[in-house]
């Protein structure tokens, strides 16, 4: 049976790897947008499933994979930046703090009838980062595809004290959840 991920993150895709041998992308090109009354685990799980219903609607024979990372800063959700000052600000934000990270997954067969939704949820702290610390990772890195204008794997320990759950998670696909949800579809 096809799985489809319908994401266009390469961070996904790395990750998926390392489950699934043989996978499409085809990324959901739905509205994004939040309604501000949903929770970060709420809000997560919600675009993860129009990502999985949009896509698979059109494939309906395939394994289709949704996911969406949200980044919340005492309860108030950060999604991409607009630009890099925004992304400047975003960081300065999580400077010395605990964020939250959840990724909403939604794994949808429509032949199959099978409709599946979880999440993971993590806790990140930063240390307190300094003003040259902050230009230089936004002057070498792509701060504007990642909610909370950074990817984990770039910045490691230089802005990371603590991290509580899963790297993967932080990533933007929980591979362990994802795997075990892909195994109420006996592949």
């Amino acid at each position: 049976m096809e799985i489809i991920l319908a994401s266009a993150s390469p961070r996904r895709k790395e990750l998926l790897k390392k489950i699934v041998n043989n996978f499409k992308i085809i990324p959901s090109q739905i509205d994004e947008n939040i309604p501000p009354e949903y929770s970060i685990v709420n809000a997560a799980i919600h675009i993860a499933r129009e990502k999985a219903l949009d896509i698979s609607a059109r494939y309906p024979d395939a394994i289709v994979i949704g996911a969406d990372t949200v980044v919340a800063l005492d309860e108030v959700m950060m999604g991409k930046p607009d630009d890099l000052e925004n992304a400047k600000k975003m960081l300065e934000a999580l400077s010395g703090k605990t964020h939250q990270v959840v990724t909403g997954i939604a794994i949808f067969c429509v032949e199959m009838d099978l409709h599946l939704v979880g999440y993971d949820f993590s806790e990140v702290t930063f240390r307190k980062l300094t003003r040259e610390q902050i230009e230089n990772y936004l002057n070498k890195k792509q701060p504007l595809d990642k909610a909370g204008s950074y990817g984990i794997q770039e910045i490691g320990h230089e802005f990371v004290e603590h991290l509580e759950g899963s790297y993967e998670n932080v990533m933007g696909l929980p591979v362990d959840l994802v795997a075990d949800m892909l195994g109420y579809f006996e592949l």
